[in-house]
C-alpha cells in the first residue's frame, strides 16, 4: 500500500494538474473491468501449439494482440487520469464514460481485425480482402476512433465548464484546454480518414497511411503550448528555477 502511494505522489508530481481524486471509484473499477475484458478478446488463442509451426503462427498472431494492446492502454490511461484529475462523479460523467467503455467494446473487433490483416500482409504476403472491403474496414475502425476521442473531449469540456467548482487554477485551465486539443486533434485525424475512404474506395491505403502522421501536428501542438505556458504561467526566481503561478480562476 505505501509503495502504491509513493507511485502515485510520483505521478501527481509529473502531471500539471493537481489530482482531486486518489481512490478508485466504483464506476472506475467497474471500467477497468471492461477494459480488461477487452484486452482478453483481443488474445488469439489460449491453447499451447502443439507444433513448431503452429508457435511461430501464433507468434504472429501475438504481434497484432500487441498493437490492440497499446491502443487500448493508452485509452485507458486517458480514462484513468480523467478521473484523477477531476474525480467528477456526477450523472453527466458517468453517461460519458458508460458510453466510452461501450464504444470499446464495438471498437476492439475492428481494431483487431485490421491489426490481423495488416500482419498477414507484411509478414506473410497474404492479401484476403478486397479494396472495396477494407474501405468498408477503415471506416468502422476510423468510426470506433472517432467516438472515442469525442467521448474523451466531451469529458474535458465539462470539466471546463466545472472549473469553478472544481477550483482549477488558471494554469490547470490551460493545461485542461491542451488536453482537450490533443482529442479534437485525434478527431480530425480520424474523419480524415473516413473521407478518404470514401473518396477512395479503390485505394484504401490513403485512409490508413493518415495515422502515420498524427505526431506531428500533435508535437507542434504541444510544444507551442508548452512555451505558452512557460511565458504565462512561470516566472524565474534568483535561483533560476521556475515557479509556477497556480492563481484560482474568478
Amino acid at each position: 500500500m505505501f509503495s502504491r502511494k509513493v507511485n502515485n505522489s510520483k505521478k501527481q508530481a509529473a502531471d500539471p494538474i493537481r489530482w482531486r481524486s486518489h481512490e478508485v471509484g466504483r464506476i472506475e473499477a467497474f471500467t477497468d473491468a471492461v477494459f480488461a475484458f477487452a484486452v482478453t478478446l483481443l488474445i488469439v488463442s489460449l491453447e499451447v501449439p502443439d507444433s513448431f509451426d503452429k508457435l511461430i503462427h501464433d507468434l504472429l498472431g501475438f504481434v497484432p494482440f500487441g498493437l490492440g494492446f497499446l491502443f487500448l492502454f493508452h485509452i485507458w490511461g486517458h480514462q484513468h487520469r480523467f478521473f484523477r484529475r477531476f474525480g467528477l462523479h456526477d450523472d453527466y460523467t458517468n453517461t460519458l464514460n458508460a458510453t466510452l467503455i461501450f464504444v470499446i467494446l464495438y471498437f476492439v473487433y475492428p481494431l483487431k481485425f485490421l491489426a490481423s490483416f495488416l500482419v498477414k500482409m507484411v509478414f506473410e504476403q497474404k492479401f484476403l480482402m478486397e479494396p472495396t472491403e477494407v474501405y468498408k474496414l477503415m471506416i468502422l475502425y476510423s468510426a470506433g476512433f472517432v467516438l472515442v476521442y469525442v467521448l474523451l473531449a466531451l469529458m474535458y469540456i465539462h470539466a471546463l465548464k466545472r472549473s469553478v467548482q472544481l477550483d482549477l487554477s488558471e494554469a490547470e485551465v490551460f493545461e485542461t484546454r491542451t488536453t482537450l486539443y490533443d482529442h479534437l486533434t485525434m478527431i480530425c485525424f480520424g474523419l480524415a480518414s473516413i473521407l478518404l475512404a470514401i473518396i477512395f474506395p479503390q485505394a484504401p491505403f490513403f485512409s490508413g497511411i493518415v495515422y502515420a502522421f498524427v505526431g506531428i501536428p500533435l508535437t507542434i501542438l504541444r510544444s507551442k503550448r508548452g512555451r505558452l505556458h512557460r511565458l504565462k504561467f512561470e516566472t524565474i526566481t534568483e535561483g533560476q528555477k521556475p515557479v509556477v503561478q497556480n492563481s484560482p480562476l474568478k
